[in-house]
C-alpha cells in the first residue's frame, strides 16, 4: 500500500428526512455500511504515499497527467470491496472500466 495515496470516505445516499429537518440545506446522510475508496500512485505529482480519511475525491475531474489510479468501493457488512475503475489516468490505449471483486 506504500505505493499509493489512499482516500476513504463513507458513502452517502440522499434522504428526504435530513433534507426536510434541515431545511433543504443538507440532503444527505453517510452510511456507514459503504466506503468508497480513491487511490492514486504515490509519487506522482502531488500524491504522497498516505492515507487520507473524509476527502472526498471528485471523480469526474479533468486531468491530463499520466498516473495510474484506483476507484472503488467496499461493503462492510459483506466484507467485499469491488474496483470500478483502474489504469493509467491518461494511456497509450483507450481502456475499458474493470469490474474486479477482491
Amino acid at each position: 500500500m506504500k505505493g499509493w495515496e489512499r482516500h476513504y470516505i463513507f458513502a452517502s445516499k440522499p434522504s428526504l428526512l435530513v433534507t426536510i429537518l434541515t431545511l433543504g440545506s443538507q440532503s444527505d446522510w453517510f452510511d456507514y455500511n459503504h466506503v468508497d475508496l480513491s487511490y492514486f500512485e504515490a509519487g506522482a505529482y502531488e500524491f504522497r504515499s498516505r492515507r487520507i480519511i473524509d476527502t472526498p475525491v471528485d471523480r469526474m475531474r479533468i486531468d491530463d497527467r499520466p498516473f495510474d489510479f484506483v476507484f472503488g468501493d467496499y461493503d462492510v457488512r459483506q466484507r467485499k470491496g469491488v474496483v470500478t475503475g483502474c489504469g493509467s489516468n491518461m494511456p497509450a490505449t483507450s481502456l475499458a472500466d474493470v469490474h474486479i471483486a477482491f
